[in-house]
């Protein structure tokens, strides 16, 4: 029998689909993998951060009191403000032993950190115009600590690092994180949510009102708004999320707000 060899078809090794296809499936399967990996890594560190007591947690990061304990003399909002943790702390009933300090930075934040260090910026409280928003601010930052966020927080951002190092990056590309912070959006709202209401609730306790719950949202500036990707709600639905609350619970909306 004759065998007649021959080169095999020029478009042998050619994928029929087209290329662009080709990098779709690629980068889809790629983007599947590592949201697995990123809500597998998510789950165990939040079940990791139950198990750590209250206690470790303060000897494990007693370094950032030391860190933001200002020495030269309080001023005014920083008297007030540790003044209001003072005499709230019956109502809280908290295991932590809270310092607040405040930094000079002009953006419009306050944060909670491990241990029990609360920190206000300067910009933060010049958009504050009562002693109520102070506080209730203050309260929001607490009811954090309440339900572990700034735990969790720590190891979600522990998890993307990690994750970035086993992709070969230094950093994460900004689609990546911009993916992982969209999918993160609604767990960073819902923590924020019940820190609204953890607020009202201190509030009502400290006060036995709960006058200027949302002013603060009032007096946020404009060119301030919250962007697709931020952990924070919009302002409306925190505002309506908190009115809804506080009629529920038959709280009384006074016109007594206390001046700073």
């Amino acid at each position: 029998m004759k065998f007649n060899t021959s080169l095999p078809d020029d478009t042998v090794n050619v994928s029929k689909q087209s290329p662009l296809f080709d990098l779709l499936w690629m980068l889809g399967g790629l983007f599947i993998g590592i949201t697995l990996l990123y809500v597998s890594f998510g789950i165990a560190i939040e079940y990791g951060v139950k198990s750590i007591s209250t206690e470790r947690e303060i000897r494990l990061f007693s370094f950032l009191q030391s860190e933001h304990n200002n020495t030269e003399a309080p001023s005014a909002e920083l008297l007030t403000l540790r003044t209001l943790l003072n005499e709230s702390e019956i109502c809280r009933q908290s295991p932590y032993n809270f310092v607040v300090n405040i930094v000079e930075d002009e953006t419009v934040n306050a944060f909670a950190l491990p241990g029990g260090t609360i920190i206000f910026n300067r910009g933060l409280l010049k958009n504050v115009h009562s002693e109520n928003e102070l506080f209730f601010v203050l309260a929001h930052e607490i009811g954090h600590y309440k339900n572990r966020d700034h735990l969790e927080g720590i190891g979600r951002t522990f998890t993307t690092m990690i994750i970035g190092n086993m992709l070969g990056f230094s950093d994460i590309s900004d689609i990546l994180k911009n993916a992982m912070a969209l999918s993160e959006s609604h767990f960073s709202q819902t923590q924020e949510s019940e820190a609204d209401i953890y607020a009202v609730e201190l509030m009502h306790c400290y006060y036995g009102h709960v006058s200027g719950a949302t002013d603060f949202f009032a007096h946020l500036p404009e060119n301030d708004s919250f962007s697709l990707y931020s952990s924070h709600p919009d302002i409306e639905k925190r505002i309506q999320n908190i009115e809804r609350h506080i009629k529920k619970r038959g709280y009384t909306v006074k016109k007594d707000l206390r001046s700073l």
